[in-house]
């Protein structure tokens, strides 16, 4: 199988198992399985929540190191809290020294999931401080709206790439098949990594 297709299998299983029916033990159990073809790092968590507040929904985080083309990038998925408070509290711990200003966090880097949180909300200046935002960095692109699939009114969806990667396209399929599939459109960002 060659690089390339693993890594879009990887990235699949990556979206299905933040946001679909795997639980968290089954999507660490495939990750592993894969880890032998490419991937030099796993790690995955469970955000903070607020304190004494419990959890209405899991949310969790994957990081992941994986090289092509002889270059390592770093791959983070995550779903964020649709709680303002907990969105905050779990954004500055993806920026903290834990995730993305982790000392093995070096190289390109992009940070991708359903953040609950709008262009320009909080959250989404505070990632956009560290990492630009795909559906900006693409020239004569105009930002598409992710949720809800039937009738999108809102851009939650984000994919966070590092300035060294290029953003080569991107698409939100708007079929019958993707409107029943979630209550988001999916969001593809094919990118270019650079060559080391």
């Amino acid at each position: 199988m060659k690089q390339g297709r693993q890594l879009r299998l990887i990235l699949d299983a990556f979206i299905l198992g933040i946001v679909g029916a795997l639980s968290a033990q089954a999507f660490m159990f495939l990750l592993r399985i894969c880890q032998s073809f490419f991937l030099s790092r796993l790690a995955g968590y469970y955000p903070p929540g607020l304190p004494g507040k419990a959890h209405m929904e899991p949310r969790g985080a994957i990081w992941t190191a994986i090289e092509v083309n002889g270059t390592e990038f770093q791959f983070f998925n995550t779903h964020l809290s649709f709680r303002a408070k907990g969105r905050q509290i779990q954004a500055q711990a993806l920026l903290d020294k834990e995730w993305l200003s982790h000392p093995d966090c070096r190289g390109p880097v992009i940070l991708c999931g359903d953040f609950n949180a709008i262009p320009f909300s909080a959250v989404w200046r505070r990632l956009r401080r560290r990492l630009p935002d795909a559906q900006l960095t693409l020239n004569r692109h105009r930002p598409q709206k992710t949720l809800f699939g039937r009738y999108p009114l809102a851009r939650i969806d984000h994919v966070f790439v590092d300035s060294g990667i290029e953003v080569a396209s991107i698409e939100v399929p708007n079929t019958e098949l993707t409107r029943v599939a979630s209550d988001h459109l999916p969001l593809i960002v094919d990118v270019d990594i650079p060559r080391s």
